[in-house]
């Protein structure tokens, strides 16, 4: 039994000429709906270099308590 290799399936989809479908003729498109005011406050630089802050501070403080490398007092 001779099966057809990878390769030999690959250049017979190529070699192919293209059949023309509903996918690539042009459809109309609705107009993308604008973000919302919370989506735009929450993908602002604004906004996630203090989240970030905050989640990587949190993030320090609960693996410390965790393995017990709270910081010494002086």
């Amino acid at each position: 039994m001779d099966r057809e290799s990878a390769y030999e399936r690959l250049t017979a989809l190529t070699a192919r000429p293209a059949e023309p479908t509903a996918r690539q003729e042009p459809a109309t498109r609705a107009p993308a709906e604008e973000p919302s005011l919370v989506e735009q406050v929450v993908s602002s630089g604004m906004f996630r270099s203090p989240a970030r802050s905050v989640g990587t501070r949190l993030g320090r403080e609960i693996t410390r308590s965790l393995f017990g490398t709270a910081r010494r007092r002086r």
